[in-house]
């Protein structure tokens, strides 16, 4: 895809690598966002690792794409209804009472080994792992350090939102910032999609209120 201006909002996801093999396979087959990647993952075996609401929802999502997902649960039960919408979908595996002790692979992931409930280690063939146990962490692996980055990763932007590189903009909880609000992200977008059109039409100043004219 082509375009005049980029306005990346890929949020924050997962936090430091917690799981043997997690950092190593990141963007290898180890990704916080099931939205970004779940792509890559056609007709392929995948498995989510956390049991809130949000890990059931993108092992839902997943679902779409991967020909199997797994979703293993450290809990013993997940944090929502069993009548939850989708938990039913035929290609969709939850496995309870489950930890990941480790990612394994060489040039990409190829198994995950966990302990499962009855103490004893598995392990489960496949090729994507999504990690949603781990609270906060920007995701950026798929930039490859293409803009200036901060302390764990989050992208570093001027006034206007732009990164270091002219017409690329970033918003949210993908960029460094002490406090992390919706309300904030809104925000933040706002004036990033402002900055962009100001690129755009080659402006010298934002234009702050559409309901005046020039």
């Amino acid at each position: 895809y082509k375009g005049k201006t980029i306005l990346i909002t890929t949020g924050s996801m997962g936090r430091k690598p917690a799981i043997k093999g997690e950092g190593e396979f990141l963007g290898r087959g180890v990704s916080y966002c099931a939205v970004c990647d779940a792509n890559f993952f056609k007709g392929k075996e995948v498995c989510v690792l956390g049991d809130s609401e949000e890990a059931v929802k993108e092992a839902i999502f997943l679902t779409k794409f991967a020909s199997l997902v797994y979703l293993l649960a450290p809990g013993k039960k997940l944090k929502v209804g069993e009548d939850y919408p989708g938990l039913d979908t035929g290609n969709l595996k939850v496995m309870t009472g489950c930890r990941v002790a480790e990612i394994k692979g060489s040039d990409g992931v190829e198994s995950v080994v966990y302990k499962g409930p009855d103490g004893n280690e598995h392990t489960l063939e496949l090729t994507g792992v999504f990690v949603y146990i781990q609270g906060s962490r920007p995701v950026v692996d798929f930039l490859m350090g293409a803009v200036d980055q901060g302390e764990g990763g989050c992208i570093k932007v001027n006034r206007e939102m732009e990164t270091s590189i002219p017409g690329v903009y970033a918003a949210g909880d993908v960029i460094c910032t002490e406090v992390r609000q919706v309300v904030l992200a809104a925000a933040d977008g706002c004036l990033a999609a402002l900055s962009a059109e100001k690129h755009v039409q080659g402006r010298g100043r934002l234009k702050s209120d559409w309901a005046k004219s020039g």
